[in-house]
This record gives structure tokens, C-alpha cells and sequence, in this order.
């Protein structure tokens, strides 16, 4: 047989003609639709979405950036004042205190932060405004056109206000928290024996241009008070940095937290 034999075309076949298919079963429909049960299903539903106060939102953001906490905390002061301030300005008078900071997060990215966790609040704000729908038709009026030199209507653009930026009551609360002028007191509270060398750090620190770390641990590693147990420079200039009394700028130095702190006197006796 050759393929001339077994191969025919239909004529009667036509590609642009509706096919029919049959609608199945109901059979069909029930074997189509069956699903077999999830195991543990009831333990498989997402549940609903913790809804976080302010105060913890703020919290979670600084535990996030350790080593950022008092840069964050900057900016909420920054943008403390008696009336709302430009982004551009605080984020000058932050850069300008931490002019060496290493973190990914510049300061505007922190300000966003601050603003969705509750620290912050922006008025004016782009987002704020009315949106209007794609299918609205936008209707313009006389004034928002001028007349040019040649005679000629132009459609005049009116910038939007700039968003100005304050601190709401949580964030002003976070920085009292977190700025505790009675840190270095609870930390002598915790190991009293360890007085003298705090306060013979503090007075390093104070000095201009602050401490290296060879010169403070010189004047610590050595003390008596660290032989038993033995202890190290590093272990208490971390517990003051941590609070926020001393801060490293090309060496250590004393915040103004931590002059606050000394002027408690906590120190004057040592």
C-alpha cells in the first residue's frame, strides 16, 4: 500500500468552524471537583495580623538597628521642635551629629521609618491629597492659566507644599525612655565595686578630643579591680555605650547624656 492510498484529505473540513463540545457529566463533574482532604487544615489557617501600638512599633524598630539606636533617636529629636520642620532640616542636624555613620539606612530612610512606626508624623504629604480616578475628567478653570508676553494662555503649575515633619507624643516618649540620664547610675547600681573605674573613664572620655582605646585600656586593664573577676576595658566602655553615655568618634568620647549625667554628681565622689 503506498501513502498516496492512506493519505486522504477532507474536504469537508473546515479550521474557522465553531466545535462542539460535549458538556460532561454529572459524573464527570463530581470526579473533576473532588479534592482530597489536607491533612492538619484547621492548623494551616493564617492567622489574623497582630495590630501593634505605636509605642511597640517604635520598640521594634530599635531593637531591629542596635547599633543605630541613638541616630534614630536623633532624628525624633530633630523633628521636636514648636513647629513641624522640613525633612531637609533634620536630616542636616543629623548627618551633622553622626557625620560617620556606616548603616545602609541614611537618614531620610530613617525618618520614613520613623514615620510608619509612629514616632513621627508628616503633614502635607503628596499621598494626602484628593486621587483622582483615571476615567475623572480634571476640570480647569481661568486661574489656572497665564497670559504670556506673546499673547498666549500657558497652564500654570503650582508645586505642591513640601511635607513638614514633628514628633508625636510616642516618639517623644521613646526618647525619654531610651535617653535615661539615670543610666549611669543604675549601671554603678548593678556593680558598685566598679565605680572608681567608671568614673576614671568618664573623666578620659571628657576630655578634648575624647580617649583612644589603648589609652583607656592603659589606665583599666591593669586596675585591681579587674584581676578577680577578671575583667577588661572594653566591658564597661560597652556597657556605657550601649546607655548611650559615651559614643566613638575617631575615639571615645562623652555624649550629652552622659554630661547630664555626671551632673547628677552620681560620679563626684569617686
Amino acid at each position: 500500500m503506498s501513502d498516496i492510498d492512506v493519505f486522504t484529505i477532507d474536504d469537508d473540513f473546515d479550521p474557522l468552524a465553531e466545535i462542539e463540545i460535549d458538556a460532561p457529566s454529572a459524573e464527570e463533574r463530581y470526579v473533576a471537583d473532588y479534592m482530597p482532604p489536607i491533612p492538619d487544615a484547621d492548623k494551616s489557617v493564617v492567622p489574623e495580623p497582630v495590630t501593634l501600638s505605636a509605642a511597640e512599633r517604635i520598640d521594634k524598630l530599635l531593637a531591629g538597628m542596635p547599633g543605630q539606636k541613638f541616630r534614630v533617636l536623633a532624628v525624633v529629636q530633630a523633628a521636636d521642635a514648636e513647629e513641624p520642620r522640613l525633612a531637609a532640616d533634620i536630616v542636616a542636624d543629623v548627618d551633622a551629629a553622626y557625620p560617620n555613620t556606616k548603616s545602609v539606612f541614611d537618614t531620610a530612610r530613617l525618618l520614613r521609618l520613623l514615620t510608619e512606626a509612629g514616632a513621627v508624623e508628616s503633614e502635607g504629604r503628596e499621598e494626602e491629597a484628593p486621587i483622582v480616578e483615571q476615567d475623572e475628567e480634571i476640570c480647569l478653570t481661568e486661574d489656572n492659566f497665564v497670559v504670556g508676553e506673546d499673547g498666549e494662555e500657558y497652564l500654570m503649575v503650582t508645586d505642591a507644599a513640601p511635607a513638614t515633619y514633628r514628633a508625636t507624643d510616642a516618639g517623644r516618649a521613646a526618647v525619654t525612655h531610651y535617653l535615661d540620664v539615670g543610666a549611669l547610675e543604675a549601671i554603678i547600681g548593678e556593680e558598685p565595686r566598679y565605680a572608681p573605674l567608671y568614673a576614671r573613664i568618664m573623666s578620659m572620655v571628657s576630655a578634648d578630643g575624647g580617649a583612644t582605646t589603648p589609652q583607656l585600656n592603659g589606665a583599666i586593664d591593669s586596675d585591681p579591680l579587674c584581676a578577680e573577676p577578671r575583667r577588661f576595658c572594653g566591658y564597661f566602655i560597652d556597657k556605657l555605650e550601649t546607655s548611650g553615655l559615651v559614643e566613638w568618634r575617631d575615639a571615645w568620647v562623652i555624649t550629652d547624656l552622659g554630661r547630664e549625667a555626671l551632673a547628677t554628681g552620681v560620679l563626684d565622689e569617686f
